[in-house]
């Protein structure tokens, strides 16, 4: 997991709580105490693993839901990044649909080496796009609140249908549709 993400957590668990130890506390109890974390530099992925399942017991917050809130609170600050990748007549489905090209190349910039999801997106219509999403880290969620972080900035409110067509969590389909 890259640095700069593992910070970004960081900011939201901060946002959600008037404990200004929070995240020392969150570190601690994953076994992290003294881990420092830099934007430039990859951890590996179990690491966020442990702070989300932490933070999501400290909080009792569904691990889907902190996933999702985390997603949507992501949404301003990358837009602010990586909006130069952005068309200006773009609104939410244009962006989704365009994810299966632009998320790698966002991955890329951070980090070479990182283990990219695979995306697919499919245009359905004008009011939907699909889009199959397959990693370990089993962070589909994460997805569905930045889709809707992103329906929120364009104020178009949608729905988001998750699905897994099998067992393993690891192979997710993401229906989003403009209502």
């Amino acid at each position: 997991m890259h640095g700069s993400v593992i910070q970004k957590f960081r900011k939201f668990v901060n946002s959600i709580s008037e404990d200004l130890t929070v995240w020392l506390d969150l570190k601690s109890k994953a076994g992290l105490g003294e881990r420092t974390y830099l934007p430039t530099e990859t951890y590996p992925d179990l690491e966020m693993q442990k702070l989300i399942q932490i933070a999501s017991k400290k909080f009792r917050i569904p691990r889907k839901k902190l996933l999702e809130a985390f997603g949507e609170f992501l949404v301003p600050d990358l837009l602010k990044v990586y909006g130069f990748m952005l068309q200006p007549n773009w609104k939410t489905l244009d962006l989704i649909a365009s994810a299966e090209s632009n998320i790698p190349q966002i991955i890329q910039l951070l980090d070479d080496n990182a283990k990219l999801p695979k995306i697919k997106t499919e245009r359905i219509d004008n009011s939907q796009v699909k889009i199959t999403y397959e990693s370990a880290q089993k962070m589909s969620s994460l997805g569905v609140g930045l889709i809707q972080g992103i329906g929120n900035h364009y104020g178009e409110e949608l729905e988001i249908t998750q699905t897994f067509p099998n067992e393993t969590k690891e192979e997710c389909v993401i229906l989003v549709r403009k209502v």
